[in-house]
């Protein structure tokens, strides 16, 4: 690996998933469910009316709400603490935030703390590839 694209020099926001699919706190828990099915995704962000990340809802938390099967809002569901890194963070610092604390996936977010994006153990796992040259070989049938 190359000196200036190890990941200490790679920012978050080169590696992240810009699209971030998230409700709101008032959304029905059924919303948030129909998301990750839709998407194909594990979790989704509770995000306020300013794009400010309140909350999380996980896969698990989704399937205890529809096993209850009782009317709840997203807010309602969530787990209130919301681990999100900057943009302009180092990818080393994120990886170790996310080892250190059993994460898959944070919240990324701009300078005025709004979600610009996500970035998942996956997003990492496939940067480290790509990085030394693994993806472009099995992409190549190689």
């Amino acid at each position: 690996m190359s000196e200036e694209r190890s990941a200490e020099a790679t920012t978050v926001g080169g590696v992240m998933t810009r699209l971030v699919i998230a409700v709101r706190p008032q959304d029905p828990v059924q919303v948030a469910i129909e998301r990750v099915l839709d998407e194909k995704i594990g979790a989704v962000p509770v995000l306020d009316e300013d794009g400010h990340p309140v909350g999380f809802l996980s896969q698990t938390d989704l399937l205890r709400a529809a096993a209850l099967g009782v009317e709840l809002e997203a807010g309602e569901l969530m787990t209130g603490a919301v681990m999100s890194v900057r943009e302009d963070a180092k990818l080393a610092f994120a990886a170790t935030l996310m080892a250190r604390h059993g994460l898959h996936r944070l919240i990324v977010v701009d300078a005025e703390h709004r979600a610009v994006g996500m970035l998942s153990s996956l997003d990492v796992l496939r940067w480290m590839a790509e990085e030394e040259g693994y993806l472009a070989q099995i992409e190549l049938g190689s």
